[in-house]
């Protein structure tokens, strides 16, 4: 009798005993199966569909804080994209216009507001500038954000908004990491961009994994199982939902699609796009890119760590093709980098990046090697170099601060 008691008051103990050893082992596989599922919606719904981040409607006054104290006026603007998106930006005019025309783009989870510090010292220039939010941001239509895939045909249609209606007599690119891969896929499909300056170049989905162990430095064969169980659903559930095959995005093989000048800038110290992207652009279509590396320097911040140099560069990139036209009488923009540069008096200053921010400028590493200057060929006006002849062989070169 005892004995009967005694086996059928353990085997409830058992039974409790068997439950709470399992309970963490559900527990976890519950919490891991809300992640993978989180990840695989909000990989989709926060970095292809429109960010929460960019639900931002900018208000106009911040338009005219930037025109009214250097003189200059803006008007809001619209276009309509080929699958019917309206976007909408602001368009600022300067008070003496040179004639050309800036189109900014913003990057991921961002707004026109993001490129506004750009705005006042190109209108300084003469520069009509554009700012607009790009799809799924801002004021702008659509859901999807892509990074370059569909933005790129936006690209097209602000370019001929300047070209038709502002007349502009050139067109030029300035974007940051998404609006970067945007500007690029443009020139790929036609865009009317005499130059572009790509700042922090976003992903190239083909090398996804290259990228990857970029960032987390860890070799490829250890990342690849390690993240493809989150990667590859993801890019299927894209596929899926939405009808987007995201292996297209890839700015390297636009890239050597493009017969415009293209000036990729990028931080050493960026983490999340590795400096190695944009040395795969570069080595795509060497002709017509040059990469200019920056020291201390972050994902799209060589502007606010470097910021009179960044000016001065991008100024210098931008008047080449002024230059060359008043050199050569009629040259046309569509010479590779390393012609155009031949024609540009840009000076490369060897900085020390090592000094702190707030410095009176950056220090000179010596006294006796103070500039690295390109060696320019003289330009006669009587004889201005043909279309597509290169000068110099082996593509760009990299202009790195050290």
């Amino acid at each position: 009798m005892n004995e009967g008691v005694q086996s059928m008051t353990g085997v409830p103990f058992q039974l409790a005993a068997a439950e709470s050893r399992s309970r963490p082992k559900r527990i976890a596989l519950a919490l891991l199966l809300f992640l993978a599922g989180w990840y695989y919606y909000a990989s989709i719904d926060g970095s292809f569909r429109r960010p929460s981040t960019a639900a931002f409607a900018p208000p106009a006054f911040l338009a005219e804080e930037v025109a009214r104290p250097i003189g200059a006026s803006w008007r809001a603007v619209s276009v309509t994209s080929a699958d019917r998106t309206v976007l909408r930006g602001w368009l600022f005019r300067p008070a003496s216009p040179n004639g050309r025309a800036v189109l900014l783009m913003h990057e991921t989870g961002g707004t026109r507001l993001n490129v506004r510090d750009h705005v006042p010292w190109l209108l300084r220039r003469g520069f009509t500038c554009l700012t607009p939010d790009g799809r799924g941001h801002g004021q702008s239509g659509g859901n999807l954000v892509t990074a370059g895939l569909l933005e790129g045909a936006d690209v097209v249609r602000w370019v001929r908004l300047l070209r038709d209606e502002e007349g502009a007599t050139a067109v030029f690119g300035l974007g940051h990491s998404l609006g970067a891969s945007s500007l690029i896929h443009g020139l790929a499909l036609g865009a009317d961009l005499r130059r572009v300056v790509a700042d922090s170049t976003g992903a190239n989905m083909p090398t996804r994994y290259d990228l990857l162990a970029e960032r987390y430095g860890a070799p490829v064969s250890v990342i690849r199982p390690l993240l493809c169980l989150f990667v590859e659903p993801a890019l299927w559930n894209a596929r899926a939902r939405y009808g987007l095959d995201l292996d297209q995005i890839s700015p390297v093989d636009w890239i050597r699609a493009v017969r415009a000048p293209v000036l990729l800038v990028h931080g050493r110290q960026d983490h999340f796009i590795p400096i190695e992207e944009a040395r795969r652009i570069h080595d795509a279509n060497p002709s017509w890119t040059t990469v200019w590396e920056v020291a201390g320097a972050g994902h799209v911040t060589a502007a606010t760590v470097w910021p009179e140099e960044y000016q001065r560069r991008v100024l210098a990139w931008f008047d080449v093709v002024a230059h060359a036209l008043a050199c050569s009488g009629g040259l046309q923009s569509d010479v590779p980098a390393s012609e155009a540069r031949f024609f540009s008096p840009y000076v490369a200053p060897a900085w020390d990046l090592s000094a702190p921010r707030g410095a009176r400028g950056p220090r000179l590493r010596s006294s006796r090697l103070t500039t690295t200057r390109l060696r320019l060929p003289p330009v006669s006006t009587d004889r201005a170099p043909r279309r597509g002849t290169a000068w110099m062989r082996g593509g760009a070169p990299r202009i790195t601060m050290r």
